[in-house]
């Protein structure tokens, strides 16, 4: 299903046909990158916002170098890849915001925000749901409004395409998302039974106002089971979504993944539920990967900050899924993705704040599909760090963070503070030399909420040899203690304190006249 590939020290947040565009935050300043491919690192935003801090991107994917961004509580256009912003047609370069949100229609909201999943674009057309958070709404009150708004100039002028709550009554929460496949627009509602919904709707036709999500001809609503941040849509006529349900615990019948027919017919059922295993996990968004697999990323709420986010996916079409990726949160991290979607390249980016053992939270894990095995257990997708022959013992920029700048020991990965517990260490083909190790991973900057094993990993084929200086066994490499456990995984040991064997400094080491 999935493994890491990469680890990018950039937050990306859409993509086009040419470009991933990444952001970096420092302080109160957003710097805007467009990348190439993964691995590339530009050493120039193309624009920075000073004091401005951009929430989301959203990308045409119709015409490259179209886009919108949100900029605290604006809406911005640019129609040249990033470069310039504004409102003013045709070169949208003043760096004004083409509206607020709220500002559309009536009643005019003071607070409300957009997901990343809230827009969704139709060539000439693009779809926004607002995500009220008013602080000050009450049920059917002049602040309770939720809209959808429109715009039939690829962002440029904006309307109000459908509202709810303004009747006097109380109808949804918020709306998470809005998503197109084929003719139809998905519309994702949440928060309470009521409010909650999956809401199919033909674009070409209006959409009724003040209704209760049942009123719907094609909606499925009234349950935890239909609350979701987003719907993956593999070929055939089923979708599937994970239920942004938390309640219940191992026995909750809302929660876990759901599978229903694309037209809305039938009734859907659920195809799995490993994650009620936890408390206070519920699911969010989704992907179809490259190969035909499909993996959902969870979202921890507030009683679970610091919990490991869990993916889970499916290699045979939605049959069985299993739990196939583990990615690390700090003590501050809760919430779901950023971003979860496949690029061009055929590989999976998935973005989140507040991870752990990286000391930047500009961070985004680059997944790629591979075969899962039961026995394996959860794969580590973050933190990962990265050790080879051709790497450097330093810890300037981002070193053993990314695979492309690895350190070169094993004793330079695993002493310190430079890896938190509950990360993975890959560790390259070859022959390393070591001495028994004594950890700081409590040090680390960004820990977890909860003590969990470092695993140690060698290439395949135990192709990753361990001359080790003053111990015994490949378990002598780093000692296990409660506060510091560690598993070991493709070592070899090729070295130790074993009589009659010289080990060379300079090259390999010799016995019995063979080279090992």
């Amino acid at each position: 299903m999935i493994e890491v590939k990469h680890w990018m020290p950039y937050r990306v947040m859409d993509r086009d046909a040419n470009y991933l565009y990444a952001i970096r935050h420092e302080g109160d300043t957003s710097s805007l990158y467009r990348l190439t491919s993964y691995d590339h690192e530009p050493t120039t935003p193309i624009k920075v916002w000073p004091g401005g801090w951009c929430r989301s991107i959203w990308c045409s994917p119709d015409y490259p170098g179209t886009m919108l961004a949100r900029i605290h509580q604006g809406i911005y256009k640019s129609i040249d890849g990033g470069v310039n912003w504004g409102n003013n047609a045709p070169n949208f370069d003043n760096g004004s915001a083409i509206f607020i949100l709220g500002a559309i229609g009536e009643p005019v909201l003071a607070n409300t925000g957009v997901l990343q999943e809230g827009v969704c674009w139709d060539n000439e057309n693009v779809y926004l749901c607002e995500y009220n958070v008013n602080t000050t709404r009450e049920d059917g009150g002049i602040n309770d409004a939720v809209k959808i708004l429109k715009s039939t100039d690829r962002g440029t002028t904006w309307s109000l395409a459908a509202i709810w709550n303004t009747d006097g009554n109380h109808y949804v929460r918020h709306m998470h998302g809005i998503q197109k496949h084929g003719a139809y627009l998905y519309l994702l509602f949440g928060d309470y039974d009521y409010e909650s919904g999956i809401l199919r709707w033909d674009p070409t036709q209006p959409l009724a106002s003040n209704q209760p999500l049942t009123a719907y001809a094609d909606c499925w609503a009234g349950a935890q089971r239909y609350r979701t941040g987003g719907i993956v849509f593999p070929p055939g006529d089923f979708m599937y979504w994970s239920a942004d349900s938390s309640g219940g615990g191992v026995t909750g019948t809302e929660r876990g993944i759901w599978k229903g027919r694309k037209d809305m017919t039938g009734v859907p059922v659920r195809v799995d539920n490993k994650m009620a295993e936890f408390t206070r996990h519920s699911g969010w968004t989704g992907c179809l990967l490259q190969n035909g697999d499909m993996v959902f990323a969870e979202f921890l709420e507030v009683e679970a900050v610091g919990d490991p986010i869990y993916f889970y996916g499916t290699h045979d079409g939605g049959t069985t899924w299993e739990r196939c990726g583990t990615w690390g949160a700090n003590l501050d991290g809760r919430g779901g993705s950023e971003n979860l979607f496949t690029w061009k390249d055929g590989l999976t980016y998935f973005c989140k704040v507040a991870h752990s053992g990286k000391a930047s939270d500009n961070g985004t894990v680059v997944l790629m599909p591979k075969a899962y095995s039961a026995q394996e257990g959860s794969r580590i997708v973050h933190p990962v760090y990265w050790v080879a022959r051709s790497g450097q013992d330093d810890d300037a920029n981002f070193r053993g963070q990314l695979p492309s700048r690895p350190w070169r020991s094993i004793e330079h990965a695993l002493t310190g503070d430079r890896i938190t517990y509950g990360a993975r260490v890959l560790v390259g083909a070859g022959r390393y030399e070591a001495s028994p190790i004594t950890p700081k991973w409590t040090a680390n900057a960004k820990p977890p909420k909860s003590v969990a094993s470092v695993l140690v990993e060698g290439a395949p084929s135990e192709s990753t040899a361990i001359a080790l200086s003053g111990g015994t066994t490949l378990a002598d490499l780093v000692a296990p203690s409660p506060d510091m456990p560690r598993t070991l995984r493709a070592l070899r040991l090729i070295a130790g304190s074993v009589s009659g064997l010289t080990i060379s400094r300079t090259g390999p080491a010799i016995m019995s006249g063979l080279t090992i």
